[in-house]
């Protein structure tokens, strides 16, 4: 325990006395000379490390340039996404009316493809019609009796 030191503030005991001076032992220059230079070698190291902290931390003015372009990229993401919602409702109404004209096409189609079928087949009975008479001139005068 014969290495302890001594900072203002802090009392330890060494040897049964309490040493409260704040003072750091008198060693001579040279043990004093060393630990100042070795407080100058651990500052500039704590130096370098606030420097790499503070080009890694980010300004007022580039959070508030960040927020500017998140909000007109967020403005313009709006717009084409409105765009695109209009294209796809008429894209969506125009294949309605188209499917609508075609199966209506359909129906009729298919409704006078059956009427024509269908007259046929209603009349079950064979209708009888007139004879055809066919009168040749040659036949007539053959059968007409001379006098």
């Amino acid at each position: 325990m014969s290495n302890l030191q001594f900072f203002p503030g802090n009392r330890h005991i060494n040897n049964g006395s309490a040493h409260g001076s704040g003072e750091p032992p008198d060693n001579g220059d040279m043990e004093l000379i060393e630990r100042v230079g070795n407080l100058e070698t651990d500052m500039k190291d704590v130096r370098e490390r606030l420097v790499r902290i503070e080009s890694a931390m980010v300004t007022k003015e580039e959070i508030k340039t960040m927020q500017a372009e998140s909000r007109s990229s967020i403005a313009d993401l709006k717009a084409e996404m409105h765009k695109q919602h209009i294209d796809i409702q008429r894209w969506m109404i125009a294949t309605v009316i188209g499917l609508f004209l075609g199966f209506g096409g359909l129906f009729l189609a298919m409704s006078n493809a059956l009427k024509a079928s269908s007259t046929p087949a209603a009349s079950t009975a064979p209708q009888q019609s007139a004879p055809i008479v066919i009168t040749l001139p040659g036949q007539a005068a053959l059968q007409q009796p001379t006098k």
